[in-house]
């Protein structure tokens, strides 16, 4: 099952979400520990931006300079579609997402492993997980 992490929509109502804290802790976490319930492994895997690509290259040449912080309290603006179409941009919501989803306390015998880069991280189990046949 392959689902995107930051959602091409942000929800209103019922669930107020205003910074990139709000949406890993609201949206994204609760989301990841609902898959839990029916399986017993998660990989997120994140996209990599690499600046030599075709993609770049043509994202690069259309659009304006706006940059974010890597903060949890940075608010989520409106035109964050806008906001998204910047590798840098995204990168930075990446590595912020990642470590959110590493601090998840996830129920023994449930693994979220989290690749970023060339790193693996283990969500925050009350168990070493055996990963030694992955």
């Amino acid at each position: 099952m392959v689902l995107p992490l930051f959602s091409p929509w942000i929800p209103t109502g019922q669930t107020r979400v205003l910074t990139f804290n709000d949406y890993a802790l609201k949206l994204e976490l609760p989301y990841i520990s609902k898959q839990l319930m029916s399986v017993d492994m998660i990989d997120v895997v994140w996209d990599t931006y690499r600046p030599d690509s075709l993609k770049a290259y043509t994202r690069q040449n259309r659009v304006t300079d706006y940059t974010i912080r890597e903060n949890e309290s940075t608010r989520i603006p409106a035109n964050y579609k806008l906001l998204l179409r910047i590798d840098e941009n995204k990168k930075t919501l990446n590595k912020f997402l990642a470590t959110q989803i590493s601090l998840l306390k996830t129920p023994q015998g449930e693994v979220v492993l989290i690749t970023y880069r060339e790193n693996v991280l283990v969500a925050n189990t009350s168990t070493k997980p055996d990963i030694s046949n992955i």
